[in-house]
């Protein structure tokens, strides 16, 4: 029933070896973290915007996390949000 030979496919392993190199330590760091963060970040103004922002993570030390602002359209109306992408440990000397 369904589309049953599509959906076999997903849920196979993963073709690369880790599939989310590219986010930094962002996938070991718990989600009230990581909204803590985003909170410290200014309203976004515009499509594309970057920012950073340095906080403390309990199992990390002080994180640095990289944002960017997406927009979504619904109908008539669209909405700018910002988008935790990067966040990687900061080195203590």
């Amino acid at each position: 029933m369904g589309n049953s030979k599509n959906t076999a496919r997903c849920h196979g392993p993963s073709e690369t070896g880790n599939a989310d190199a590219g986010n930094g330590i962002l996938v070991q760091i718990r989600g009230d973290y990581v909204s803590d963060a985003m909170r410290l970040l200014p309203k976004p103004t515009s499509e594309g915007q970057q920012a950073e922002v340095v906080t403390e993570v309990e199992a990390f030390g002080q994180v640095r996390f990289f944002a960017r602002v997406k927009k979504v359209c619904h109908h008539k109306h669209s909405y700018l949000y910002w988008v935790v992408y990067w966040a990687e440990a900061i080195r203590q000397p």
